[in-house]
């Protein structure tokens, strides 16, 4: 299960890094800041970071040099995973600063997608948990977003990107 989603269009490494920071329990908050407290004394739990929309960033070479290689690349000590969105067709050289830490997967051709993943993302979209400056009548109303987000995930099956379309279209 993610343990933290961050959509990262328009965000700078530093603003990605203070959101990972602060759902991980890191007292550091800036890329750099993020990267010595992972490798310092750092404890956490296990955990799975995604981080999507990474070719939107305000400067998506820096967010992954700065801070999503270096997390990366340092999963076996911390248990942090990472997970990196695209879109498809984004440029290659991107996918290639992740060096060796990168295994490249079309979500879209997966067979054991797991439909809670798909629905928890359908449910950040809809409430725009990521982006307070969009307007959604989803914020704050979880009583709400839940069961829009199941039935949009039961309707996009293992598709993120349908899933994000739709509620989109839905908000």
């Amino acid at each position: 299960m993610i343990s933290v989603a961050v959509h990262a269009r328009g965000r700078t490494a530093d603003e990605v890094a203070a959101e990972i920071a602060h759902a991980l329990g890191i007292e550091e908050s800036g890329a750099s800041g993020v990267i010595a407290a992972l490798r310092g004394s750092w404890q956490g739990t296990p955990s799975v970071v995604l981080v999507d929309a990474v070719d939107e960033a305000a400067d998506p070479y820096r967010l992954i040099v700065d801070l999503l290689e270096p997390v990366a690349s340092a999963a076996v000590r911390t248990k942090i995973r990472l997970l990196a969105g695209t879109r498809p067709g984004s440029d290659g050289a991107l996918l290639r600063l992740f060096g060796a830490s990168a295994l490249i997967v079309d979500l879209d051709s997966l067979a054991g997608s797991d439909v809670g993943d798909v629905e928890e993302y359908a449910r950040r979209t809809l409430m725009a948990a990521e982006d307070p400056d969009v307007p959604t009548p989803y914020r704050n109303r979880a009583e709400l977003a839940v069961p829009v987000a199941r039935a949009v995930a039961a309707r996009a099956g293992k598709s993120f990107l349908v899933a994000q379309l739709s509620a989109l279209a839905l908000m």
